[in-house]
């Protein structure tokens, strides 16, 4: 496990990797984010989604993305391709 208390060097570095990843888009929270998410999961309330999931749902939604690297059932029930599952 990674963390910066046991390992504060390694935390650090693996932070400025993300940063600099090629082909890995960081996208920070919005307002309208959070509002699509909770509207997601109010609309959705006879499924068993987390708000993480929606909060997901919206950040896909929003980047057009189709595919999630997950085997999570909740991403096929939206419409998303689960690649691992």
């Amino acid at each position: 496990m990674l963390t910066a208390r046991r390992f504060p060097h390694q935390a650090q570095r693996f932070l400025r990797y993300l940063e600099h990843a090629p082909g890995l888009q960081i996208t920070y929270g919005s307002r309208e984010l959070f509002e699509e998410a909770k509207a997601l999961l109010l609309k959705y309330d006879d499924q068993a989604f987390s708000f993480t999931d929606c909060v997901s749902f919206a950040v896909m939604r929003s980047l057009k993305i189709r595919e999630a690297l997950t085997s999570d059932g909740h991403f096929k029930v939206m419409g998303f391709v689960a690649l691992l599952g």
